[in-house]
């Protein structure tokens, strides 16, 4: 094992070679780029697993990367204190809302909700068949089905009403728009458009997070967010910094906006489509099938994104200030370190026959004994790593799986017979993340 350098434009072109090749050696990616700012990239499974324990230090708060800039313009400053005021803060108040959130986004927290997923699909159908009818059968699922699904059914789970459709529409197009303040490295034009939208969204949630803790006769819904958030904020000596929780919500409409805008394009293509390892007709069939529960959908589904992820590209940033010990190796302070999914995701040593989609991937095997589980555990053997990091659980995993599940449900009992027409992916690893921008379809019902 050693550290392998690559030039930050060369890296950006040939990620995928320079990560799979990296994953079989071992060796950790030092980015060459200019200025202090160190990158680094583990593509190794282990070595994520390591990375995300924050063996080099505190390297979950990005406030600490807009700190340590020394010429940062009044834009990064701006974000810079949206994420101290969320992941750079660790009052006890928000970590009790942070409970709050696992309660909610977990689990039972999400399935309570269900109907309500199932009604909102159903009142965006007519709207989606009419688009079809004017571009002859053809609709962009990404645009006009699955980002206006994702937002309605989190900002429910939240607590939000909408005074009227046009309201809905901007507030989506905020959640939208303001996803980009996660790129630390974005252009600045970007990030103030960003920051822009962030600043809107964060105007429309605080009055409705205050009206519930102002709500002390309960009047309004109890199986949401702001609820439980309220009897807690009503507590606190505090309250009046409002402002501050509202980054917690908004992070919320990123988990869910992000994972399940991309997650759920990659597994109805895949579904549709297959690839050269997968034929379309089996994952169809297995996922359709009258005797499938629930919870293997979910499985499968994670499944169909460990697979299909590759297409993306995905990276997940994170920065360590003091620098320190990461696989073997001591890097610098002020360094960004980038985990490759892609890689981490398609590890043979990780996974069985990694190509190859197994929706009972994640059952354990009978008669294990404890040392063998133990080891299973220590190599995260058949765990997707898109969603779980070490001991924490990404709030958008059980939204997206849910929302993805129902979604597919209702779109095959609609359209038996839907064509997957193309599926555009914008794959930039640094500046922009890498996303979905279109998934046409043709309905054909």
């Amino acid at each position: 094992m050693g550290i392998k350098h690559v030039d930050f434009i060369d890296f950006q072109t040939s990620y995928e070679n320079y990560c799979n090749e990296c994953r079989v050696s071992g060796e950790l990616i030092k980015l060459d780029v200019p200025g202090e700012l160190n990158m680094y990239v583990v593509s190794d499974h282990p070595g994520v697993n390591e990375v995300l324990k924050n063996e080099a230090g505190h390297m979950v708060h990005f406030a600490d990367f807009f700190e340590t800039m020394e010429k940062a313009s009044e834009t990064d400053q701006k974000i810079g204190e949206i994420f101290s005021r969320n992941l750079g803060n660790n009052s006890g108040m928000h970590l009790e809302l942070r409970k709050d959130i696992r309660n909610h986004f977990n689990g039972g927290g999400v399935d309570q909700h269900i109907g309500y997923i199932r009604q909102t699909i159903a009142d965006l159908v007519p709207a989606l068949e009419a688009k079809a009818k004017a571009n002859n059968g053809i609709v962009d699922l990404s645009k006009d089905f699955t980002m206006p699904l994702t937002f309605l059914v989190t900002a429910h789970i939240l607590g939000l009403e909408f005074a009227n459709d046009t309201e809905k529409k901007d507030a989506t197009e905020w959640a939208g728009e303001a996803i980009q303040l996660i790129n630390l490295i974005a252009p600045e034009e970007v990030k103030i458009s960003a920051l822009a939208a962030h600043d809107k969204l964060s105007s429309f949630i605080l009055p409705q997070l205050r009206a519930f803790v102002e709500d002390e006769d309960s009047s309004k819904r109890d199986n949401c967010l702001f609820y439980d958030f309220a009897k807690k904020l009503r507590l606190d000596s505090e309250k009046e910094l409002m402002v501050n929780y509202i980054e917690l919500v908004n992070g919320l409409f990123q988990a869910g906006l992000g994972a399940t805008g991309n997650f759920l394009a990659l597994c109805l293509n895949l579904v549709l489509s297959g690839d050269e390892h997968n034929d379309a007709e089996e994952i169809k069939s297995y996922f359709l099938a009258s005797e499938r529960s629930d919870e293997e959908k979910r499985e499968a589904i994670a499944e169909y994104i460990r697979v299909a992820q590759k297409q993306l590209g995905g990276m997940l940033p994170r920065f360590s200030k003091q620098g320190g010990p990461l696989m073997g190796h001591q890097i610098e302070p002020n360094s960004l370190i980038y985990m490759s999914f892609i890689s981490a995701n398609l590890d043979e040593n990780a996974f069985a026959e990694p190509l190859k989609i197994n929706p009972a991937r994640t059952k354990i095997p009978a008669g294990l004994s404890r040392q063998q589980l133990s080891e299973r555990r220590a190599k995260r053997q058949e765990k997707n790593v898109s969603f779980s990091y070490g001991e924490h659980m990404c709030p958008g995993r059980r939204i997206a799986l849910t929302i993805i599940r129902h979604a597919m449900d209702e779109l095959f009992a609609l359209y038996p017979n839907m064509e997957a027409i193309d599926l555009n992916i914008q794959s930039e690893l640094f500046g922009k993340p890498a996303e979905v921008t279109s998934f046409n379809i043709k309905l054909n019902n």
